[in-house]
């Protein structure tokens, strides 16, 4: 009777096939495996497990996260192209306009897996922590009356931890508080596009009859406006480096030794939103 023989097979967790998907996986799955987190900081076995796959998790959320942006680029591409078609040769004396649906589909798929990261995020503070979430959870600031997406993760550090850990921790509850704004911002328009109809302050693709040209959709602020490719790769790149601090933070609180800190060779500037 003849053995079976074992096969193996290779198999691609995460991308790297553009210079955004290299970082994803540097930042996230490659750094925790390449620092031995398994040795040093996390030994048993069955948190080690938890912690590494929602890690995996995180990536994986970033890349397609990066999907729904190219897609989006993409589909803008074609689509500029046949609305100036649409409207070239023709006489009119009054601009035009499209919702653009197969684009705002992408923009809302590419917020929703912005939240959906943040929500993975608070699950690896279990197996470092002890502490469950399910969600980067909304919270009442009551210094200024207004839900703050994250205030939930920074009232269960500091009514939980104690003593050292606490202390320890304290870098990692600074910048999750200092960016509670940046956070929020972001789930507040993927709420409105999933909950409310859609975002308010994203505009048309619009035709202008007077210089014959069409203009892309675009997200207007107080003070300015910005295309959606423009926000949309921004506002990637700004969450790429959110999850790779917290990372870095909550691993070196954990740490053997109150000396031992994670290098990471370049992080974006972070820059408060306020929409």
């Amino acid at each position: 009777m003849d053995t079976p023989v074992e096969e193996f097979q290779i198999s691609t967790v995460l991308n790297s096939d553009d210079e955004i998907n290299k970082r994803i996986t540097f930042s996230t799955m490659g750094m925790v495996m390449g620092l031995s987190v398994n040795n040093m900081i996390i030994h048993d076995k069955k948190k080690w497990d938890e912690y590494a796959m929602r890690i995996i998790q995180i990536g994986k959320g970033l890349q397609k996260a990066n999907s729904h942006l190219k897609k989006y680029k993409a589909e803008e591409e074609i689509f500029l192209h046949a609305y100036l078609e649409k409207h070239t040769d023709k006489e009119q004396n009054i601009n035009s306009s499209d919702s653009a649906l197969s684009l705002t589909a992408e923009l809302d798929a590419f917020l929703s897996q912005f939240k959906s990261v943040l929500d993975t995020l608070s699950k690896t503070f279990d197996p470092l922590y002890g502490l469950k979430f399910t969600t980067w959870g909304k919270k009442l600031d009551l210094s200024d009356n207004k839900e703050k997406s994250g205030l939930k993760i920074i009232d269960s550090f500091n009514r939980n931890l104690k003593g050292d850990e606490k202390s320890k921790a304290e870098p990692l509850i600074e910048f999750i508080t200092k960016n509670l704004d940046w956070v929020t911002h972001h789930v507040n328009m993927r709420d409105s596009a999933s909950h409310h109809g859609g975002i308010k302050n994203v505009s048309d693709v619009i035709y202008n009859y007077k210089d014959k040209k069409v203009y892309p959709q675009s997200i207007k602020y107080r003070d300015h406006s910005e295309l959606v490719t423009v926000y949309m790769e921004r506002t990637l790149n700004q969450l790429i480096d959110y999850v790779t601090r917290v990372l870095i933070l909550s691993l070196e609180a954990k740490a053997p030794t109150k000396d031992m800190f994670i290098v990471k060779m370049s992080l974006r500037n972070f820059h408060h939103i306020n929409g």
